[in-house]
């Protein structure tokens, strides 16, 4: 390359570099992008991906015999809960829905069957607390061990599929009284606001350090409650282009390709968000682009 182009390169990269630490919101947006690379936070999104998924009929299988439990006397609503997460899943609801068969025992044996599911299905919540420790860079140290671990993991996912049950139901609650726009909007609010709450607690329990509060999780709570109920709303057109592609691929093994996808764009959502409380917390921005 002729030493006069190097040079015109290396004086547009300084002038694209000037400008965006000059402008707050550009320079925030390239410290987040930036952070997310140098964190390797698309390896830790498919760790949550692959346990995550593994996770996922385990996770559905407890909830059910719960709700199951719970709701003897009224099978309209556990049907109606059941229907509503499985819609978490856009294009997948109808299968995962299907293969949700909650066991037919009772009492003790009942009990100790879930238990050993949800210590079974905890991997997810594992690769969750390891990437929020990575994230904001808490020492082995500081990060809770055997046993404690064990049951930070499980206080999550009970909370997280709860959490995330009661966001997808009442969104589904509001949409069900009307069908008109006042009424959409309505339901996105609702599980807007269920979703900030839920990944307020998640975010908090899953950092290991003390010094990290509750008031350093609002901005990321609030954009990924936003950023997953967006991805919901145009999931079904996104799901479906993906699923083209994958079913002329991988035949059969497309269903579980599509939702292993599906889990993946929610993870990286949810870490950009992570990310940017990190930036805002710890004053990583403007970073230089050299």
């Amino acid at each position: 390359m002729p030493e006069q182009n190097k040079k015109q390169i290396s004086r547009s990269i300084a002038a694209i570099d000037r400008f965006q630490q000059k402008h707050s919101v550009i320079g925030f947006v390239y410290a987040v992008i930036k952070k997310y690379q140098d964190d390797e936070a698309a390896t830790q999104c498919a760790l949550i991906t692959y346990y995550g998924f593994l996770s996922l009929f385990p996770l559905l299988l407890v909830l059910t015999s719960i709700l199951q439990a719970v709701l003897k006397s009224n099978e309209a609503l556990h049907q109606k809960i059941i229907t509503s997460l499985s819609q978490y899943f856009p294009v997948f609801g109808n299968e995962i829905e299907s293969s949700i068969r909650s066991p037919h025992k009772s009492g003790l044996a009942l009990v100790v069957g879930l238990l050993f599911i949800l210590y079974g299905a905890r991997g997810g919540a594992d690769a969750f607390r390891n990437a929020m420790d990575k994230i904001w860079r808490i020492p082995k140290a500081e990060q809770p061990g055997f046993p404690a671990s064990i049951f930070i993991s499980l206080k999550i996912i009970l909370f997280g599929a709860l959490g995330l049950s009661a966001a997808a139901f009442f969104s589904s609650l509001a949409t069900s009284l009307g069908h008109s726009f006042i009424y959409r909007i309505v339901a996105v609010l609702v599980s807007v606001i269920v979703l900030y709450g839920v990944f307020i607690m998640l975010f908090k329990w899953a950092t290991s350090s003390k010094r990290v509060g509750f008031r350093d999780f609002e901005m990321g709570a609030l954009f990924a409650a936003i950023g997953i109920e967006l991805l919901h709303l145009v999931g079904v057109v996104i799901i479906k282009h993906q699923l083209k592609h994958l079913s002329i691929l991988y035949g059969t093994f497309a269903v579980v390709l599509g939702i292993m996808f599906w889990i993946y764009l929610q993870a990286q959502v949810v870490m950009f968000c992570v990310e940017a409380d990190t930036v805002r917390k710890l004053k990583l921005w403007p970073r230089n682009i050299t």
